[in-house]
């Protein structure tokens, strides 16, 4: 499934930025929860995890001025137009890595992920093999989207009796159970689109377009006919899931 990931958001680097409405939100949100802490606040060394083209990044770079930087994607696309973003800033790093194999000389006083765990098989073991990177007082954030996203299109493909192929989102509970002392968060933002073919399209032009195991894409036809019947001005929810180690 991740290289399905990587693919998907590799062909849209160039259309991302224009449709990460929720991505932003979510990095806003994230960047209220790095700096909390005197230990973060005088983090010397931080690593992003699934920089994309780097909207989180820009936050955080501002957000520690003093600090050194790697900034990582798995797609070679999203990674090359984070680079241009900090061509002319010579404490910001951006490499290709796959996050579940990453061998750097270093470690880090803060790491960060927005909105990029959610696409790993296991998000859990993902995140316990990067933990002994963190230096002593060094702390983990994280936003993500949870199971509770995109319920208005899996109730819209039900009702018609279409197969879902939503990827199956992390809940907070079970991050909770896998991580019983970190805080974790919910928040639920609702995105306006004009009608389906906007949300589709939006999907389409972010690169979030990879599917859960098994999932048979829709004929044009049953996308013709889901277009036709929600032409209509339409919310959909994402529930955005905050995580931070203690």
């Amino acid at each position: 499934m991740l290289k399905d990931v990587m693919n998907c958001f590799n062909a849209q680097a160039n259309t991302y930025d224009g449709v990460a409405d929720v991505q932003r939100v979510a990095a806003r949100g994230l960047s209220e929860k790095t700096g909390a802490g005197a230990f973060t606040r005088g983090a010397e060394r931080i690593l992003e995890i699934g920089c994309g083209t780097g909207l989180f990044s820009e936050i955080l770079v501002q957000q520690f001025p003093h600090a050194s930087f790697l900034l990582t994607d798995i797609a070679p696309n999203m990674v090359e137009r984070c680079r241009t973003r900090f061509l002319h800033c010579p404490r910001v790093d951006v490499q290709c890595h796959d996050v579940r194999h990453l061998d750097v000389p270093h470690d880090f006083d803060l790491m960060a992920s927005s909105m990029t765990l959610h696409w790993l098989p296991d998000i859990a073991q993902t995140i316990r093999a990067l933990l002994p990177r963190l230096r002593q007082t060094g702390r983990f954030v994280f936003s993500l989207l949870g199971a509770n996203s995109l319920c208005e299109w899996r109730a819209i493909c039900e009702q018609f009796q279409l197969p879902v192929g939503t990827p199956l989102f992390p809940t907070a509970s079970q991050l909770k159970n896998h991580f019983p002392e970190w805080h974790i968060t919910v928040e639920t933002h609702e995105q306006r689109y004009d009608h389906l073919w906007a949300f589709l399209q939006s999907l389409k032009k972010l690169g979030a377009t990879a599917t859960r195991p098994g999932y048979a894409p829709l004929s044009p036809r049953q996308l013709r006919s889901l277009v036709r019947h929600f032409h209509r001005p339409m919310n959909i929810c994402y529930e955005i899931i905050y995580g931070s180690s203690r």
